[in-house]
C-alpha cells in the first residue's frame, strides 16, 4: 500500500507490501509521486520488483547533503563542522543509511566514551546524529524510523555552582593583562558583569551598543529570540575599550575572533598563568597554596559569577531574567549561587 506525505513542497512516497522491504522516494510533484507509486506496486504485484538499494546513500554522503542544507541553520553550525567531519570519516559513515541499526549506534557511542569524551559531549554528538537521521527519515525517505530512538544516552550531570572569590578575580584580571589577546581583559570583565553568553559577546558589533541607554542589543541568542541586555558601568567601560580597538564601520565585530572556541583556549591559558602567579605569591609568603583556588575553572563560570552577583543585590526574579535572558525560572535558578551567610544576614535585617 502506498502513502504520500507532503513536506515543505516535496512529496514523500512510502510503499509497503508483504514480502518486500519498504520503499521510499521523494518527488517535487504529487503527480510524479503517485505515478511512481503505481509502477512500484504493479512491479511488486507481478514479481518484477527488485529492492533499489543503490538509491539509499551512505551516511557520509547523507552528512554532506545535510550540512549543505539544514545544518547551516543550526545554532553553533561552525562548532559542529568538526563533528560532521568525524562522522563522515567514522566506521558507520561507510554504511548505507538504511542499514544503520541501533547496535551500530551503540557501538559508536561506546567508542566515544572509551576515547574519554565527557557524557555531555557524547549526548550532544548523539543528538546531532539523531537530527541527521530524522532528516533522512522525514525529508528523504531513506529510513523507516530513526534507529537512535532505541539507543540509551549516558547520564549527564553538567550542573555547576562554580563562582570566583575576590582573590581569584584579582589574579585572573592580572593574568589577562599579560595575554597576547589584547581584547581578553575587556572580554572577561564583560562576561563577568553582563551575564552574556560567550557567543553573544563575540557576536557584538559597534551598532549593537547604545551607550546613552546603557544597553546592548542581541539580534541572535541561544533561544533564537532577540533581547536587550542592561549594562552596568564596568561592562560599559569594557565595551568602550573594545570599540576603541575595533574597526570604525558600524557592523564591525568588537572582538575579531576566528572561532568562538579561541576564547576558551585563551581563558584556560590565562587561568593557568593566574594559578602559577598565585602559587608563586604563596611560596614567597611561606604559606601553602589552597587547593581549588583557580582550579577547575571554565569560561562559562563567568556567567554564573555575573548572575549570582546580581542576584545577591536583591534583584527581583523578573529583573534577573531580563539580565540573563532566561525564559524560565527553572533555567535561571541553575545559575544563581547565593551565599547562605549573606541570606542569613538579610533575614536578620528583615526580622529586626
Amino acid at each position: 500500500m502506498a502513502s504520500i506525505t507532503e513536506r515543505k513542497g516535496r512529496f514523500l512516497v512510502r510503499v509497503r507490501r508483504d514480502g518486500y522491504k519498504p520503499v521510499f522516494k521523494t518527488f517535487t510533484s504529487r503527480k510524479d509521486a503517485a505515478a511512481w507509486a503505481r509502477r512500484v506496486e504493479a512491479d511488486m504485484e507481478s514479481g518484477r520488483w527488485q529492492d533499489e538499494v543503490n538509491e539509499v546513500p551512505t551516511l557520509a554522503v547523507a552528512v554532506k547533503l545535510y550540512r549543505e542544507g539544514p545544518a547551516k541553520k543550526l545554532k553553533g553550525a561552525d562548532t559542529y563542522s568538526y563533528w560532521f567531519n568525524e562522522l563522515e570519516a567514522s566506521e558507520i559513515g561507510a554504511k548505507r543509511v538504511g542499514d544503520i541499526t541501533p547496535v551500530d549506534l551503540s557501538r559508536w557511542r561506546d567508542a566515544l566514551e572509551v576515547a574519554g569524551l565527557k557524557p555531555g559531549t557524547v549526548v550532544r554528538k548523539l543528538g546531532l546524529l539523531s537530527g541527521l537521521l530524522t532528516w533522512c527519515q522525514k525529508e528523504r525517505g531513506w529510513l523507516v524510523s530513526n534507529p537512535m530512538r532505541s539507543v540509551s544516552k549516558p547520564r549527564v550531570n553538567d550542573s555547576r555552582s562554580r563562582t570566583y572569590s575576590e582573590v581569584e578575580v584579582t589574579y585572573l584580571e592580572s593574568a589577562a593583562m599579560t595575554s597576547k589577546a589584547t581584547w581578553l581583559p575587556a572580554a572577561i570583565t564583560l562576561l563577568m558583569n553582563s551575564a552574556m553568553r560567550r557567543g553573544e559577546v563575540f557576536g557584538l558589533r559597534r551598532k549593537d551598543i547604545d551607550f546613552a541607554a546603557s544597553v546592548a542589543f542581541l539580534a541572535d541568542t541561544k533561544n533564537g529570540l532577540s533581547r536587550q541586555v542592561p549594562l552596568c558601568p564596568k561592562s560599559l567601560a569594557a565595551l568602550r575599550l573594545l570599540i576603541d580597538a575595533a574597526p570604525q564601520t558600524s557592523d564591525a565585530l568588537l572582538i575579531p575572533l576566528g572561532a568562538p572556541g579561541a576564547i576558551s583556549l585563551a581563558f584556560r591559558r590565562t587561568v593557568a598563568r593566574a594559578r602559577r602567579s598565585y602559587e608563586h605569591d604563596c611560596a614567597a609568603k611561606g604559606v601553602q597554596a589552597e587547593i581549588g583556588v583557580l582550579q577547575a575553572c571554565r569560561l562559562h563560570d563567568l556567567r554564573h559569577q555575573a548572575i549570582s552577583q546580581w542576584a545577591a543585590t536583591g534583584m527581583a526574579v523578573t529583573e534577573l531574567a531580563a539580565v540573563s535572558g532566561h525564559k524560565t525560572l527553572a533555567a535561571l535558578t541553575t545559575y544563581v549561587n547565593l551565599s547562605a551567610s549573606a541570606l542569613a544576614a538579610k533575614m536578620a535585617r528583615v526580622t529586626a
